[in-house]
């Protein structure tokens, strides 16, 4: 491509979509005008192109201009279908081939023509299968490709029947079956019963036609058979085809009967066998035919005395089975029988008898007990007493034939056992020692059984006697030791239970505690002790300040003080046991501090010389902390005194070491910090910098120079041209330039406070003006019109804000809009992008490049940016997050609990969640009665499963290290075992109850896991 123009032109300029050329491919002409794509291509070189013409002081551009590539067809494709369709089915072929312009296209059918279009359908009909191709070309490149598809056509499938080996299924034998049908068969499938054969005995033949079923079975291969024929489109089933298997007779079964039968009984005979088709059957009386029935009867004499043979026959099959059954025939009595009864009765069961014997005639009674008579009768019932136990026979006689015979049966009575007792060894169960408990009862007791809990005894600390009777606890326990006891006496037919019987065993104290709290505190603080020891009966308590005596009760309160100061110790005694335990703890108290203030070693701070600040302050003092902009000192230049009192800086910098500064002092309990303190720091001038940087200007042109540099206080401005003074001032203004204002000018700074100077020089060319002149291209008639700007960027776009980071509530926030021309006017602020107003708390430096807020609100927390205009643009700082830190404030601990205290089942989970507000989230510890934990750092603390031990006071501290604050709450947990029904209070007199008279308070409590709370005496 050439690029056609005329005029005064003194290079040539391309441009690809708005860039220049850059392709390896893409050849410029030595003078630029012609440009030149090697091996072009469709989508890379399409443009569009425009070319573009300059001199000096005018450019003008071509219309943009875009490539048609001629190309293709490419690679000709077949829209994705199935090869293979049914007879009668709607078959549309489609081609495509990616081509400029578009390809033409023709379909052939196994070579021969039969579409000129990218597209084409058909009925399907089996003349219509073969190869498809298509032919995609294109006239105008004279290229050609091709693709090609090959098409099956299938006719349905008619059903198919199923053909037998032969016309009887014998059982055990072989049996085919074969499966028939017509048309474009590609598989066969057999089901039986809907399944595919799964049976090791059924095989099919290698095309699965035909199906073999070896030791064919009645009741596995009766089926249904389904066999089904099959092609790519087309499938088809026969109808259900069931087996009638021939078998039997299996093993003849005789009907169970007794064995034996009197005289003149009626006996009946039953026979069967499984048959297909059914058994004859045939009765043998020892060897001879009775019958040629399954089932007949005979009235029993003694000539039917023997053997009895069923045989059951199949003449279809051949096969026959017999079953033998031998009968006796007797005249009586037989052996006399007692019905089952139980050997055993309690006093006051009623006790039937009854005998029983095989006779004709029947058989007469006859019962005798311990050898004497008491009835005549086969049946006679009694109402049990003790005298009713011993012998008890029954006679059986029959005075026709003159037999007799007898049975007999032992009885035994048992009277019921009365509610046994349980004896102490001793008065007083004592914790470590031994107990004794006896169970006491009277009546004919064959065993002694105790309970625990409901539970056999299982410690090895539980003793018996030989008989059970006496139960011996080893080394008394109070919780595992206390119960309830019951003792149980049982005999065959009667046991009683003892009522259930409870230790109070005797304890402690145990370890006196001293419920955590911290070890220091501020004067004014309210100090509670409390102590704790486990006893029964409960302890007394005294407390010891230093030695001396100051309270008699578990817990006390005081206000401190620093006389309050020193060791507290509470002592635990039991009367009861004469037991003592003691538990210290040592108090220190802190009196609040006092602000320190800042002193400075001299009045002025001056750029690169040393200056120190010290922190002054009174009380008790542990340590001094600086804090420079909000952090930690640490800088090279930054040096503290051993004692960290004074801070010294090596070398002030402007910037750098502004500040503010704050100090800190500190004790364990109190801290307090001085006003900030911002240094002043004089500097400058530094060197010069004229805007705009242009050297070059036409004719009667305006001109405005600008000097600026960085000083403080600000710096007084001096023009020079070609040596000579022209004004004092930062501005220079130039009206209708002539080649006369050509030459050197220098801007001179100085700073009468610091007593330096600094100077810049700038050399302008002034060029006579040309008349404007109009281009025309002869390729796209394109007109250039050139204009030209004297004016730069006074500004960069990397303009920054300069914060103190995080800054404490109602503390400084200091943020700076660094800029490299500080001196310069009209810098704007803004806060979450709103124009900035400022409040009583803000103030703005003399230039508005630093923002002041004092002292600084969670409000003010958000985006600031700063906004520097001039007399030709504005630009815009980045945005910065200013966060004011603040809190922890309001700490709550969840669950919610009513007056400091929650209750947790036994072996269920509690789950304490602490919240606080803060700015960073606060950080959490946890403490359990005073004492940290460690791994517990989060905002929860979980009981996994709450044991006893879990009881007690729970402190969640909540701290903000940015802001060095911490605060804490507490709750009181309680461990209980079930809880309670409401209790009912009685009181033992009735009426009026006189003065210095008796009355018992009972407080009544049912549940049968309750736990036992302790409290103190009251109204």
């Amino acid at each position: 491509m050439t690029c056609q123009a005329t005029g005064q032109i003194h290079a040539y300029l391309w441009l690809i979509n708005g860039l220049p050329p850059s392709g390896s491919r893409v050849q410029l002409s030595p003078d630029k005008r012609i440009l030149t794509i090697r091996r072009l291509t469709r989508r890379e070189n399409k443009g569009p192109y425009v070319c573009g013409i300059q001199n000096p002081f005018f450019s003008n551009r071509s219309d943009p201009f875009t490539l048609d590539v001629a190309y293709g067809p490419d690679t000709a494709t077949i829209v994705h279908t199935v090869d293979e369709y049914p007879v009668g089915a709607n078959i549309t072929l489609s081609c495509s081939a990616d081509s400029n312009p578009p390809a033409q296209f023709i379909w052939l059918q196994n070579g021969q023509s039969v579409s000129n279009s990218a597209t084409f359908s058909i009925i399907a009909s089996l003349s219509d299968a073969g190869t498809y191709t298509c032919t995609a070309s294109n006239s105008f490149t004279g290229l050609t490709h091709n693709a090609s598809k090959t098409i099956i056509i299938y006719a349905p499938l008619s059903k198919p029947t199923i053909l037998t080996s032969n016309n009887t299924a014998v059982e055990t034998k072989d049996f085919s079956l074969t499966c028939n049908g017509t048309g474009q068969i590609h598989a066969y499938q057999w089901l039986i019963n809907g399944l595919a054969p799964a049976d090791s005995r059924i095989q099919l033949s290698p095309d699965k036609r035909t199906l073999t079923i070896r030791r064919l079975t009645r009741r596995e291969n009766k089926g249904p058979y389904v066999c089904e024929i099959q092609n790519p489109l087309s499938r088809n089933r026969s109808d259900p085809f069931t087996q009638y298997v021939a078998y039997g007779p299996d093993i003849a079964t005789i009907v169970q009967t007794p064995d034996v039968y009197p005289t003149g009984a009626n006996i009946t005979f039953s026979c069967s066998a499984k048959s297909n088709p059914s058994s004859q059957f045939t009765w043998l009386h020892n060897g001879q035919i009775f019958s040629n029935a399954a089932s007949t009867y005979v009235t029993a004499t003694l000539m039917h005395t023997g053997t009895y043979t069923c045989k059951a026959s199949n003449s279809f099959t051949g096969l026959m089975h017999t079953q033998t059954k031998n009968i006796t025939i007797y005249d009586g009595p037989d052996t006399a029988m007692i019905v089952r009864t139980p050997d055993v009765y309690p006093t006051g069961a009623n006790i039937t008898f009854s005998c029983s014997a095989q006779s004709n005639p029947p058989s007469q009674f006859t019962w005798l007990h311990n050898g004497q008579r008491v009835s005549n009768s086969a049946t006679f019932s009694i109402i049990a007493s003790l005298n009713h136990a011993g012998s008890h026979i029954c006679i059986a006689s029959n005075s026709f034939t003159g037999l007799m015979l007898t049975q007999t049966k032992n009885i035994t009575i048992y009277a019921q056992l009365s509610k046994p007792t349980i004896l102490t060894s001793n008065n007083t169960a004592v914790e470590t020692k031994d107990f004794s408990l006896t169970c006491n009862g009277t009546g004919q007791i064959h065993a002694y059984q105790w309970l625990i809990n409901g539970l056999a005894p299982a410690d090895s600390r539980i003793q018996l006697s030989p008989d059970k009777r006496t139960l011996t606890i080893r080394r008394l326990t109070r919780r595992e030791n206390k119960g309830p006891y019951v003792c149980e006496i049982q005999n065959p037919l009667s046991r009683n239970r003892s009522d259930p019987f409870t230790l109070d065993v005797a304890y402690g104290p145990d370890t006196a505690m001293i419920v955590r709290t911290p070890d220091e505190y501020p004067t004014g603080a309210n100090i509670t002790f409390s102590c704790s020891a486990q006893s029964n009966p409960p302890s007394q308590f005294t407390w010891l300040h230093n030695g001396q005596h100051v309270s008699n009760s578990a817990t006390f309160s005081i206000i401190a003080s620093l006389n309050h100061a020193g060791s507290h110790t509470c002592i635990a005694s039991n009367s009861f046991t004469g037991l003592m335990h003691t538990q210290t703890k040592n108090i220190t108290i802190y009196a609040q501090l006092s602000k320190p203030t800042i002193l400075t070693s001299n009045n002025t701070a001056v750029e690169t010389k040393d200056f120190s600040l010290t922190c002054n302050g009174t009380g008790q003092i542990h340590a001094y902390q600086w804090l420079i902009n909000g952090l930690a000192p640490a800088d090279s230049r930054i040096q503290l005194s051993p004692d960290k009192r004074t801070l010294t800086i090596r070398r002030l910098t402007r910037r750098e070491n502004k500040g503010p500064y704050v100090c800190e002092i500190q004790n364990p309990l109190s801290r307090n910090r001085s006003d900030p303190f911002t240094l002043d720091v004089a500097y400058g001038p530094d060197t010069p910098r004229i805007i705009p940087t242009v050297d070059q200007y036409p004719v009667g042109a305006n001109i405005m120079l600008i000097c600026s540099a960085k000083s403080k206080p600000p710096a007084q401005f001096t023009w020079f041209h070609n040596r000579k003074k022209l004004r004092h001032s930062a501005k220079l203004s130039i009206t209708n330039v002539s080649l006369n204002h050509a030459g050197t000018y220098i801007c001179h700074a100085s700073n009468s406070y610091t007593g330096l100077n600094s100077t810049k020089h700038k050399t302008l060319t002034i060029y006579a003006k040309e008349k404007n002149t109009t281009l025309s291209a002869e390729d796209k008639n394109l007109t250039i019109n050139a204009e030209f700007t004297i004016y730069e960027n006074l500004m960069k776009h990397n303009k920054t804000i300069n914060s103190t980071s995080f800054v404490i509530e109602n503390g400084t926030a200091v943020l700076t809009c660094n800029t490299e021309d500080e001196d310069l006017p009209d810098i704007w602020w803004y806060f979450n992008n709103k124009r900035l107003i400022l409040n009583d708390r803000m103030t703005l430096s003399e230039y508005g490049q630093t923002l002041t807020i004092m002292p600084v609100k969670r409000e003010d927390s958000g985006a600031y940016r700063c906004e520097m205009w001039n007399p030709f643009l504005v630009h815009t700082s980045n945005s910065f997050n200013l966060v004011v830190s603040y809190g922890p404030e309001e700490i709550k601990i969840l669950p919610k609990h009513v007056h400091g205290q929650i209750e947790v089942l036994l072996k269920k989970k509690l789950i304490l969640e602490c919240w606080a507000n803060s700015q960073p989230p606060a950080q959490y510890i946890w403490q359990v009665n005073g004492s940290s934990i460690s791994g517990n750092s989060g905002n929860t603390y979980t009981i996994s499963q709450a044991s006893w031990e879990h009881a007690g006071t729970y402190t969640c501290v909540a701290m903000n290290k940015v802001a060095n604050t911490t605060i804490s709450t507490k709750i009181t947990v309680k461990v209980i075992e079930k809880y309670l029904m409401k209790p009912t209070l009685t009181i033992s007199s009735i009426g009026i109850i006189m003065d210095n008279g008796t009355v018992v308070l009972t407080c009544n409590a049912e549940n049968e896991y309750s736990s036992i709370a302790r409290e103190n005496a009251g109204t």
